[in-house]
């Protein structure tokens, strides 16, 4: 029953807001609730098999009623939690507070790869954020619409704070970045440009 309500909530969320279903399964305790619910689902079919009419493992069906409470009881605290996890402002808070750690990491990083990495994770971000104005602005959701460019304004302002502290190679324009289809359509001097003056964060949030 948890499975599948969740998965159906999460699948509509997934529809409206792009990376739904990727932030679910990070969470950990969305994953921690999960597996307990596979575990206990397939502890009772193993200990269903198990018993006998001369056989009956007491302290193990015991235990396997313990579980069953545990879950049983524990289904409308979860289902509360699911419902405030997918509420669009908790949402468009997370790929915020996301966005800044991951940039903070690269751009205080001078390894390749993971800068790298770290510049399209936060590009990804930074349109996630972007879609979510677009959609909700196309649906007249003005709330929802605002506190997505609040969102986009704080994590300019944090970015700010430790631009001035960031390696060399995360201005450069990487692989993840030059694939997305902003940079795509640039010509080399403008690229060349964006490195120079180290501002693709800043026109990326402007676009």
């Amino acid at each position: 029953i948890v499975i599948t309500v969740v998965s159906i909530i999460v699948q509509l969320s997934a529809d409206r807001y792009t990376g739904v279903a990727r932030m679910f399964l990070r969470d950990r305790v969305n994953l921690a609730v999960m597996a307990y619910f596979v575990i206990a689902c397939v502890c009772g079919v193993w200990i269903s098999l198990s018993i006998r009419s001369d056989f009956v493992p007491r302290v193990t069906l015991s235990m396997m009623m313990v579980m069953t409470t545990i879950g049983l009881v524990g289904m409308a605290p979860y289902f509360a939690y699911v419902f405030r996890f997918l509420e669009p402002s908790n949402i468009i808070a997370r790929i915020r507070r996301d966005a800044s750690l991951i940039a903070r990491t690269g751009a205080l990083t001078t390894h390749g790869p993971a800068c790298v990495e770290a510049q399209g994770q936060t590009l990804n971000a930074m349109e996630e954020l972007t879609d979510l104005t677009s959609n909700s602005i196309s649906g007249k959701d003005k709330i929802i619409a605002s506190r997505a460019v609040d969102a986009l304004k704080d994590f300019a302002v944090e970015y700010l704070d430790y631009k001035p502290k960031a390696s060399d190679g995360w201005f450069a324009i990487g692989d993840d970045i030059r694939e997305n289809p902003d940079f795509v359509a640039m010509d080399p001097e403008s690229l060349a440009d964006l490195v120079k003056r180290r501002t693709w964060v800043e026109w990326k949030i402007m676009r």
